[in-house]
């Protein structure tokens, strides 16, 4: 237990201080660090070989952090607090404090509340909202195992926090974009089935 936890704190340490690693989600393994820090995410983004314009999604530990990075409404709470902590990454208009390749170019951030006990404790006792993208490079398929991530992210991240529970690698998060009232569109299939958005009464509009 104190390996662990020696772990984790050392995986904190290097989130406050700029750094990247791997760590554990509900999902994915995920490659973040500081979602806050533009130096931080330029490097996740080479590191991966993304595009810029493909935002990097953001994981929180509890809504206080929620709210210091995002402009809400009663709705977008709303639909939060019904499915969260959980893999639904909800889209919102980001404050001034989010940067470019976080937030994309219309000024939105992807953010979910994760389940994920480890994931959820590097969010709280950093202070900062976590990138949380798959830990592959761009094109290659995620992984749940530290054993098969590829050589080329273990040379250029900071540490690997290879730490109990391991994610279920079953799918991804679920995206949704709120339209306005109860309205949502799916912008990415997950884990998070549009029956159990109808179930909540939330309806699910695809646009043409």
């Amino acid at each position: 237990m104190n390996l662990i936890k020696d772990a984790i704190n050392t995986a904190i340490d290097i989130i406050r201080q700029g750094g990247i690693i791997v760590y554990p989600t509900e999902t994915f393994l995920g490659l973040g660090g500081n979602g806050l820090e533009l130096s931080v995410v330029q490097r996740i983004q080479a590191l991966k070989k993304r595009p810029a314009h493909k935002p990097l999604p953001l994981i929180i530990g509890g809504l206080g952090q929620l709210e210091e990075i995002c402009y809400l409404t009663p709705f977008s709470l709303e639909l939060a607090r019904d499915f969260w902590p959980g893999p639904l990454s909800i889209l919102f208009r980001a404050k001034e404090i989010i940067p470019f390749g976080v937030k994309d170019a219309a000024g939105m951030v992807s953010v979910r509340l994760t389940p994920h006990p480890v994931a959820r404790q590097l969010c709280t006792f950093s202070g900062y909202p976590l990138i949380a993208t798959s830990a592959n490079l761009s094109g290659k398929p995620p992984c749940t195992l530290c054993s098969d991530l590829d050589p080329e992210v273990l040379e250029k991240v900071d540490f690997v926090l290879d730490v109990p529970p391991e994610p279920t690698g079953e799918l991804p998060s679920t995206l949704v974009r709120m339209l306005g009232g109860k309205e949502i569109e799916i912008l990415r299939h997950g884990v998070i089935s549009e029956g159990e958005l109808s179930q909540k009464g939330y309806k699910v509009v695809r646009k043409a």
